[in-house]
């Protein structure tokens, strides 16, 4: 199975391009919509399976801008004295500072 992106450079970071899949087995692809501004998209992407079936689907989106705070301005990873852990963790907490009312998102209604 592959996927194609028509060359779109917002989907230029989406992998692997191309894997095998066993029989039975699942496997999944990172769509990756990468934008350097705010804008409205309307693409497309294709799978192919076994070069014999294709499928198109339709991309749809609005990039908002994001501003996001952390809840530390550095991280410290120190070992405790008397650890003999392999390893140590360190937490932050991300927010997105810029407020979206839903009166500005696009909505779409279906009967």
């Amino acid at each position: 199975m592959r996927i194609e992106t028509h060359d779109n450079p917002a989907l230029s970071k989406s992998k692997p391009a191309s894997q095998v899949i066993p029989p039975g087995a699942t496997a999944g692809f990172d769509l990756v919509l990468y934008l350097d501004s705010t804008t409205d998209v309307d693409t497309k992407f294709t799978y192919h399976i076994n070069e014999h079936h294709h499928y198109q689907v339709p991309i749809t989106a609005q990039a908002v801008p994001v501003m996001l705070e952390l809840s530390k301005k550095s991280l410290n990873f120190i070992f405790p004295p008397q650890s003999f852990s392999p390893f140590v963790s360190e937490s932050i907490i991300m927010t997105n500072q810029v407020k979206i009312l839903k009166s500005q998102l696009p909505t779409k209604c279906t009967d």
